[in-house]
């Protein structure tokens, strides 16, 4: 072994990879064709969170050494960094295939299965690996891991106090204890926990994020979202979207689904906004999750601020309908009384082309409000006219808000019973002359009738 090579050894094990990796670099500088040494850089670049550069490393390793199991196993980790699970299992596969007891393999196979939701085949392989070595940390780890999945937390417990028994400083034991103390609502302890994890490894992003959710799970709202996403992760990616899409298929469901998603990706944000006042969050959270989350709380406010405009936009237009609708009435009403027929029938032709036109664009509140200003003053109408409000009014009764249904049904009865009456009261060449004009047509077919009296 030449001496960068052995020395690069050397400072991957006591964990100084940056040092690591440039004695690796002269070693391959001396060396190309160095198996060990590409293994060996891909390992310490990978550590380092390099991931690309080092696949790249790995992959050329392995067209050096392809039945070098170790090759196979440091690529298996890459890949699950990578979150490419597919590539992870399949080197780990030929790890293990070379090799199929050593527990540093059987736990990083248990780890690509917990990224694949498979918890009691992780929890199978964990197993494996303590029958090997009973005291492996990450074995351990991982089957506590799994236990917590199929709702063995107590086991889990148990596993993870033992492994930090074993070994007190090990950072991803006290995030993984961290982690369970969270789901089960101990949230001092868990931030005890993570605040230790930084301490061991300040760079790790698991504990960092575990940290942030952990401080801001004080509230309970938080944290009870916080579960509910984590349930959603852990059904897995296909089943997750199935679930989701198969719920907003039920239209009484639909609003309630798309309501629960946009309240807790805002709550993200603006439980996050509130932690950059916390003394100990604003510490922990980086300068890019700063920036990240002022963009994500500007979304939320014009998030709001738009239906807060569609809301009163909503309660707006029917004041402005109330308002206009009584005047406008009110006008034909007058110019009736002074024999101006004219302008009479202008004003309510304007009137009801508007009525019609609401109703086409099932803006329901709007021309409730005119049908109702109608019924309350009454201005002279012809029959046809007549006829036609019947025949609208059912059709709001019928379509309009969900809220108002059983409201709507004693007044679609009230309705029937107006138009049976008009019908019996109205001539023969009097309703046949209504049924021809276009407007009656219309609201006829809006009701998906060809007659009035089938009503």
């Amino acid at each position: 072994m030449n001496t960068h090579l052995d020395r690069g050894a050397t400072l991957l094990s006591h964990n100084l990879y940056g040092e690591a990796e440039k004695e690796l670099r002269l070693a391959l500088s001396q060396n190309p064709d160095s198996a060990l040494a590409h293994h060996l850089l891909a390992s310490a670049l990978s550590l380092q969170g390099k991931l690309d550069e080092a696949l790249k490393e790995g992959e050329a390793a392995l067209a050096l050494a392809p039945e070098d199991d170790q090759v196979y196993y440091v690529l298996a980790g890459i890949h699950l960094h990578r979150e490419n699970l597919g590539k992870a299992q399949s080197c780990i596969e030929q790890a293990l295939r070379f090799c199929n007891d050593d527990p540093d393999y059987l736990s990083l196979a248990a780890m690509i299965q917990i990224g694949k939701n498979n918890w009691q085949r992780a929890r199978e392989l964990a197993e494996a690996g303590l029958a090997v070595e009973s005291e492996h940390i990450l074995c351990i780890n991982a089957r506590a891991y799994a236990l917590a999945r199929l709702s063995q937390v107590e086991l889990a417990r148990q596993d993870l106090e033992r492994a930090l028994a074993l070994e007190p400083n090990n950072d991803f034991t006290h995030t993984n204890m961290a982690l369970l103390l969270i789901k089960g609502g101990e949230i001092d302890k868990a931030a005890s926990h993570l605040q230790e994890a930084l301490r061991l490894d300040p760079n790790s992003e698991m504990a960092q994020q575990a940290l942030l959710d952990a401080i801001k799970s004080r509230s309970p709202i938080y944290h009870r979202m916080l579960l509910f996403t984590h349930w959603l992760t852990e059904m897995g990616g296909k089943k997750r979207v199935v679930f989701i899409l198969i719920l907003l298929l039920i239209p009484a469901l639909r609003s309630l689904v798309l309501l629960t998603l946009l309240l807790i990706w805002s709550a993200n944000h603006l439980f996050t906004f509130l932690l950059r006042m916390d003394p100990l969050g604003k510490r922990i959270l980086t300068e890019q999750q700063k920036r990240d989350n002022t963009k994500g709380v500007v979304v939320v406010f014009l998030i709001l601020a738009f239906f807060a405009f569609i809301f009163l936009g909503k309660s707006t237009s029917r004041y402005i309908a109330e308002e206009s609708s009584d005047q406008l009435v009110k006008q034909i009403k007058e110019a009736q009384i002074n024999q101006n027929q004219e302008r009479a029938s202008k004003l309510l032709e304007r009137y009801l082309k508007k009525l019609r036109g609401f109703l086409e664009r099932k803006r329901f509140s709007v021309a409730e409000v005119m049908l109702t200003s109608l019924d309350e003053q009454k201005p002279g109408l012809s029959k046809d006219q007549q006829l036609e409000l019947y025949l609208n009014r059912l059709y709001l009764y019928r379509n309009g808000a969900q809220d108002k249904q059983a409201f709507h049904q004693g007044k679609e009865i009230m309705v029937l019973t107006e138009l049976r009456l008009f019908l019996k009261k109205t001539s023969p060449a009097d309703l046949a002359a209504a049924l021809k004009t276009p407007a009656v047509q219309a609201a006829l077919q809006r009701l998906k009738v060809e007659d009035p009296r089938a009503l």
